[in-house]
């Protein structure tokens, strides 16, 4: 430790950074640092700022900036220890503040947390004004104060590392599996022991050490017996019970103590503290200030709680829950003095089964009753979050058999949406505030669910996140938060959030627009036996759904669903799809499948768009109006949007001829062009697979051709259909300029051709596709040839100059987030 060199340091410090370089270079202060966590040195948390004036009494907005941290360790959002003291230093001086039980409870307070640390709620530095702390002030120009600070943070840091370990909220899950290791064979079998886990961590549980019992008073008296010695030996390693807040943490969590595999069945889910505070501050938007003392709050699935931990008025709140063990373990905590909590299963009990004042207040006035809810995301015949085994029988429920009697389909599959048509139909009146996937919103099979369920009630406000944030949850999906009102307005803008705590990062518009892009044109009568294709190359022998196509048919463009999330779906072949998912390419279908195409493959999926809809746009394009002003009655500016020249309208799309020819070019040269050209054999006979994507004519082709018997002769062949509809356009110089690139990288593939791999890929006439050019070419040279890598570059320029247009035509909501996803162009 060198506080001379120190001292001489600080005093050239310009930034809070430099002050916090000179204590880790010269006091030897470990430079680790963690999710923008200035330092943290055993239980001691540091906010560091280049200079505070008078930091002996005005340092309470840094000590707000420390505290918010504080919360995000206490709260499972920092995978830290829990500090003791906080640590406020500048080049000057250093304040060092015990975490007393004042700054606990205000670290739990209802604050706006939201903000960033660097930005604190101006209200919670004003309440730490008026807080007495408990305080060390030092000098840090001076010598001797500078050392007495140094030493004293190294006790104060040396002081937590005992032989006993702190039950902290990063560390509690640790030690559940230790003690379920330890002790969870001493339980009958088939007892999920999370629960009593938690009664004995909270020393709820009464332990006969003379006869190694040890009971469970509050889960309904259990006893079981445990060797005394191994009992006692392993709490005397741990500090317990935790603190308070991180037992509300545990609490909150409870729902991770399931076993994985009734969590991932029923989709149930716990929801984080940020996640829950989030949504009380959009209640407080839709229901005006102090709506707690004006409403009462059922929450039909509660678990243990966790979302309406930051509720206050206590006696007016409902929580009920499908477990009675849940039930017991949160009368047990003493959390919501005065509510009602009770056992309920939801989705099969009757209705006298409810308590009589929750009856009573549905009964008289069911306008002052809010059902708050996240309710499991599970799924029949999928996993919780996308994807797994089957769940058969999740759907058989007493509400999903009024639900299949009413004639709502596969809704009944979804059980969040179960849950909200029983709460519809129980209390129709009531505010609806729900955690949910977005399907009941968006999908066209919901379409009979808004119309009869969601009639009569508007969506006011509302946010989306990214379903990663519930711990547990896989898949990349948002899950949105909406509050219902009664009235008619739809459409709504919901917020969107990336991270929570964190700032909004844009918004999203959500619109019941029943014009699905599936149902753009009309598809042609399939009136023709054709070969029924699995891959550009492959024949379905066996099983083919599909071995007709129509007879003036020059391809097949694979359109199997109206949402990003079946990007994958989305291809061209020169044969029929053996599915029929999709439509036979015509003279007639054309430009709609080569438009239909594109937009879906422009779309990347993300998290947020995972459930839009694709759109026909609408006709008032032509006017160069725009969808979205029209749907929110005021103008939205957005990329793409700006203001054009009179346009050539493409007569059968009713679009921009530029757009259109745009989108012909861009799909010919994109991965879902599977188009291919060869004899293929089908049921002992042989069947010549055209070609009529090529996008060069054999005159332009006919110097690109190697020496003899490379491929079959150009000859007298005619040019494509695509050839020929591209000749008779005018193109925009970016789809130009990826036709003239194209044709480099077509001349080298007919050089390379001796060396490429003709067998494997087909390659038998003068015209492959561009499936079997791309490939046979990306197996000999990989990605980086450079015909291919400036073909991408052109390629991009056309794609950007597309993209925004599926918004602004109208093929998708607008949707206006900051930080755009990254494109790929997939060629």
């Amino acid at each position: 430790m060198n506080t001379k060199q120190l001292i001489r340091d600080l005093k050239l410090c310009t930034s809070e950074e430099a002050v916090k370089a000179s204590y880790i270079k010269h006091a030897g202060f470990p430079a680790y640092i963690k999710d923008k966590v200035d330092l943290m040195i055993g239980r001691v948390l540091f906010e560091f700022k280049f200079r505070i004036t008078d930091i002996n009494n005005r340092y309470h907005t840094a000590l707000a900036q420390a505290l918010v941290y504080y919360r995000r360790i206490v709260t499972g959002v920092i995978n830290l220890p829990v500090p003791e003291v906080l640590c406020v230093v500048d080049r000057t001086g250093a304040v060092m503040i015990e975490i007393d039980r004042d700054l606990k409870d205000a670290a739990v307070m209802d604050f706006d947390w939201s903000k960033p640390a660097s930005s604190p709620d101006k209200k919670l530095v004003k309440h730490l004004e008026q807080l007495t702390h408990k305080t060390l002030f030092f000098n840090t120009e001076d010598e001797t104060s500078l050392r007495e600070f140094i030493d004293k943070v190294v006790a104060v840091s040396d002081s937590g590392s005992s032989g006993v370990r702190v039950i902290s909220a990063t560390n509690f899950e640790e030690v559940f599996e230790a003690w379920k290791n330890a002790f969870g064979d001493c339980f009958p079998d088939g007892t999920e022991t999370g629960s009593y886990f938690i009664s004995d961590l909270l020393e709820s549980s009464v332990f006969d050490k003379t006869r190694g019992r040890l009971f469970f008073p509050d889960l309904a008296n259990l006893c079981i017996e445990v060797p005394s010695g191994i009992y006692n030996e392993f709490w005397n390693g741990f500090g317990r019970p935790p603190a308070a807040e991180v037992q509300q943490v545990i609490l909150s969590k409870a729902h991770m103590f399931m076993p994985d595999s009734s969590r991932r069945f029923t989709g149930a889910y716990y929801t984080p503290p940020a996640v829950a505070e989030l949504a009380y501050r959009y209640l407080d938007t839709a229901l005006g200030e102090g709506w707690q003392k004006r409403y009462y709050v059922w929450d039909p699935c509660a678990g243990t709680g966790n979302l309406e931990l930051s509720h206050r008025e206590t006696d007016r709140l409902f929580l009920s829950t499908l477990s009675m063990t849940d039930v017991l373990l949160v009368k047990n905590q003493n959390l919501f003095p005065g509510a009602e909590i009770f056992q309920y299963d939801f989705l099969n009990g009757d209705y006298y089964d409810l308590p009589e004042k929750l009856r009573t207040v549905i009964e008289t006035e069911p306008h002052n009753l809010v059902i708050l809810m996240n309710p499991p995301y599970a799924e029949a015949g999928a996993s919780a979050a996308g994807g797994g085994s089957n769940k058969k029988g999740l759907g058989s429920t007493k509400i999903g058999d009024t639900m299949t009697e009413a004639g709502l389909g596969t809704a009944k599959n979804e059980l969040f949406m179960q849950f909200l048509y029983k709460t519809r139909k129980l209390a129709p009146l009531a505010v609806i505030a729900m955690f949910s996937k977005l399907k009941y919103l968006v999908s066209p099979n919901s379409v009979k669910f808004r119309d009869s369920v969601m009639h009569g009630i508007r969506p006011v406000t509302g946010f989306v996140i990214p379903a990663k944030l519930f711990p547990g949850v896989k898949g990349s999906f948002p899950i949105s938060f909406v509050v219902w009102k009664y009235g008619e307005k739809y459409p709504f803008t919901a917020d969107v959030y990336t991270r929570v705590p964190g700032e909004k990062t844009g918004t999203k518009l959500f619109a019941d627009n029943r014009n699905y892009l599936n149902n753009w044109f009309k598809r042609p009568p399939l009136d023709t036996v054709d070969i029924p294709m699995v891959g550009p190359l492959e024949i379905k022998t066996e099983g083919a759904l599909l071995a007709k196509t129509n007879q003036d048919a020059f391809g097949f463009m694979k359109l199997h669903s109206n949402d990003p999330l079946h990007y994958n779906d989305v291809f061209l072949l020169s044969g029929v799809y053996h599915d029929g998912h999709g439509s036979a390419i015509t003279p007639e279908t054309f430009e709609f499948c080569m438009v239909s195409a594109a937009v879906r493959k422009l779309i990347i999926p993300t998290w947020l768009n995972d459930r839009d809809q694709f759109l026909i746009p609408p006709p008032a394009i032509q006017q160069n109006k725009y969808p979205h002003d029209e749907v929110l009655g005021t103008p939205l500016s957005y990329p793409g949007k700006e203001s054009t020249p009179e346009q050539t309208i493409n007569e059968k799309t009713g679009l921009p001829e530029d757009f259109v020819t745009d989108c012909v070019v861009w799909v010919l040269f994109n991965g879902c062009n599977n188009s291919s050209a060869f004899t293929a054999e089908y049921k002992g006979q042989y069947y010549t697979i055209q070609n009529e994507f090529y996008p060069y004519t054999p005159d332009e082709a006919a110097p690109w051709q190697p020496g003899v018997g490379a491929l079959t002769q150009i000859g007298k062949a005619e040019k494509s259909w695509v050839a020929d509809w591209l000749s008779k356009r005018t193109l925009s110089p970016e789809a130009s300029a990826v036709l003239a690139v194209g044709r480099t990288l077509y001349k080298r593939f007919y050089r390379e051709l001796p060396n490429l791999h003709k067998k494997k890929w087909r390659l038998e006439t003068w015209n492959p596709g561009w499936y079997q050019i791309r490939m046979s070419m990306k197996e000999r040279f990989g990605n980086d040839f450079p015909e291919l890598e400036q073909l991408k570059k052109v390629y991009k320029v056309l794609g950007d100059k597309l993209r925004p247009q599926v918004y602004s035509l109208g093929f998708l909501p607008c949707e206006m987030v900051q930080g755009g996803t990254q494109v790929e162009e997939d060629i």
